[in-house]
C-alpha cells in the first residue's frame, strides 16, 4: 500500500527540493583542493581511460548489495480518506482491513471519491457497528478491477412490483438480450470461451450451455437494480434497442450485462453490505455500486475464467433451468390454446417444431439434477434448500410436463421429464427428513424417555 500511495506524493516539486538539498550537501563535503580529491577529474585523461573499460569490470553488479531509495507518502490510507471527509469510524475501519484489502482500497481511492455522493454512502454507514463498516470496506475491496465503482440512486419499489419486473425479464427481456448478444457480440463471446453450441443457444434466446446441457458460469446482471429502479421499474416504454412491446426500462437491453457469475456475487455482496433490503418502499438513497465500464456494457467476461460450471448451491444451480423451461412451456401452451391435437399430430408437431429446444431443456435439467444429487450425497446440500428445490420444480418442471402432455409429446420424451421429477423429489424428501431429524435431536428426548 505504501508503494502505491507514494506515487501520489512524488511530485516534481518534491523531487526538485531533494535534488537541491543533495547539491548543497555535495558542495559542503567536497574538498576545495582538487589535488586532494581521491578520484580523477574530468580534465584528466586517466578518467577517460578508466571509464572506457567495461562497466561490469569497473563496478561489478551484485544484486544482493543493491540498495534502492524510496520516497514514502507522509499519509496513511486512513489519513488520506479523512482528508476527503470520510467519517472517523470509517477511517478507523480502514486500519482493520488486511494489507491486501488496503492495497485494493488505495488503488480505488481516487475513483471512489471522484463520485460526489460517495461521502453520503460513508455517512450512511457511519455510526453503525464496526463489523458492518468492515463488511462494507471489504466488499468494496473485493470488487474486481475490471468493474467500475460509482454511486447510483436506489429507489425501492414494492415486492409485488419487483416480482412483476422479474416475470417480464424472464419471459421477454432475458431472451431478447441473449439474441442481441448472438447478433452483435458473437465473436467477443467466442473469444471469451463460449463454444459454437452456446452461441446457438443465445440465438434462440436461451442461456448458454454446452451441447450436453452444462451451463456456463455467467449471469445476466441488471446495471440499475430491479428492486431499486424507481421509475425505471414502474413506467414502461419501448426498448430503443430491442423494439417490440413496451417493457420496464430497467429490463431494457441497455441496462443488462452478461458478467462472470463470481463477479455478480461480489456486486451483490456490496449491495448487501449497504443493507439495501432495509430501504423503505419509495425512499431514495445513494449506493456505492459496481458496474461494467461503458465499452464492456453488454458483456464483461474473462477468457481465463469462463467455463462450464454449476455452483455449489442448490438454489443457484436450479436457477439455470428456469429460462429454458419457461420459454418452452409458453410456446407449447400457445400452440395448445389454438387447437386440440391428436397423438399422431402432436408427435409430428414435436418433431417439426419443439424437439431441439425440448432436448436442450431436458439435457439442462439432467445436468442440474445430477449436480443436486451429488451435492446431497456428499452432505453439502443444506436441508433448508428443500424449499427452493420444491418451488423450482413446482414453478418450472411441473408446468413443462403439463404443457408437453397437452401437445402430445412422444411418450419416451415425456418420460424423461417424469424421471427427472422423481429424482428431484427423492432428494427433496431426504432433505425434509434430515431437517426433521435435526429438529428432533434439538428438542431432546420426550418426557417418557423416548426420542
Amino acid at each position: 500500500m505504501a508503494e502505491k500511495l507514494q506515487k501520489a506524493f512524488n511530485s516534481k516539486a518534491y523531487r526538485r527540493t531533494l535534488a537541491v538539498s543533495a547539491l548543497a550537501l555535495n558542495a559542503a563535503i567536497m574538498p576545495q583542493d582538487l589535488d586532494a580529491y581521491p578520484l580523477p577529474t574530468r580534465e584528466s585523461s586517466a578518467f577517460e581511460t578508466t571509464f572506457q573499460a567495461r562497466v561490469d569490470q569497473v563496478i561489478p553488479y551484485d544484486p544482493k548489495t543493491e540498495n534502492t531509495a524510496k520516497i514514502l507518502s507522509p499519509l496513511t490510507l486512513s489519513e488520506t480518506w479523512a482528508n476527503f471527509g470520510a467519517p472517523e469510524d470509517v477511517t478507523a475501519g480502514l486500519s482493520r482491513q488486511s494489507s491486501d484489502a488496503q492495497d485494493k482500497l488505495a488503488a480505488r481511492t481516487a475513483e471512489l471519491f471522484s463520485n460526489r455522493d460517495f461521502l453520503s454512502v460513508l455517512q450512511h454507514a457511519s455510526g453503525g457497528k464496526a463489523k458492518n463498516i468492515d463488511k462494507l470496506l471489504t466488499s468494496i475491496a473485493n470488487i474486481p478491477p475490471e468493474m467500475d465503482l460509482i454511486t447510483l440512486a436506489y429507489t425501492k419499489i414494492t415486492p409485488e412490483q419487483n416480482s412483476a419486473v422479474w416475470s417480464e425479464f424472464q419471459a421477454h427481456s432475458e431472451p431478447a438480450f441473449y439474441r442481441h448478444l448472438a447478433t452483435h457480440h458473437a465473436d467477443e463471446l467466442k473469444a471469451s470461451g463460449f463454444c459454437d453450441y452456446a452461441i446457438s443457444c443465445l440465438e434462440r434466446g436461451l442461456s448458454p450451455t454446452t451441447e450436453d446441457g452444462m451451463p456456463y458460469n455467467v449471469d445476466v446482471d441488471h446495471v440499475v437494480e430491479r428492486a431499486g429502479g424507481g421509475r425505471m421499474s414502474l413506467e414502461k416504454s419501448v426498448d430503443p434497442v430491442a423494439g417490440g412491446p413496451e417493457t420496464f426500462p430497467v429490463n431494457h437491453i441497455g441496462n443488462l450485462c452478461l458478467i462472470m457469475k463470481s463477479w455478480h456475487h461480489t456486486k451483490n455482496d456490496l449491495n448487501g453490505a449497504q443493507n439495501i433490503g432495509a430501504t423503505p418502499v419509495g425512499e431514495t438513497r445513494m449506493l456505492c455500486m459496481a458496474l461494467p465500464p461503458l465499452d464492456k456494457r453488454a458483456a464483461l467476461l474473462s477468457a481465463a475464467l469462463v467455463q462450464p460450471y454449476l455452483p455449489p448451491s442448490g438454489r443457484d444451480a436450479v436457477y439455470f433451468t428456469q429460462g429454458a423451461s419457461q420459454l418452452l412451456t409458453q410456446k407449447m401452451e400457445d400452440i395448445a390454446s389454438e387447437a386440440e391435437f391428436s397423438t399422431e399430430t402432436g408427435e409430428k408437431l414435436f418433431k417439426a417444431v419443439f424437439e431441439p429446444d425440448f432436448n436442450h431443456t431436458v439435457n439442462l435439467w439432467s445436468r442440474v439434477t445430477e449436480h443436486i444429487e451429488s451435492l446431497a450425497a456428499d452432505g453439502s446440500l443444506r436441508p433448508q434448500e428443500a424449499v427452493d428445490l420444491q418451488k423450482n420444480c413446482d414453478n418450472f418442471l411441473t408446468p413443462l410436463r403439463s404443457a408437453s402432455a397437452k401437445i402430445h409429446v412422444p411418450a419416451d420424451a415425456l418420460a424423461k421429464l417424469s424421471q427427472i421429477g422423481d429424482r428431484m423429489q427423492t432428494v427433496i424428501t431426504a432433505l425434509h427428513d434430515q431437517k426433521a431429524d435435526k429438529q428432533q435431536k434439538a428438542r431432546g428426548p420426550s418426557p417418557n424417555g423416548h426420542a
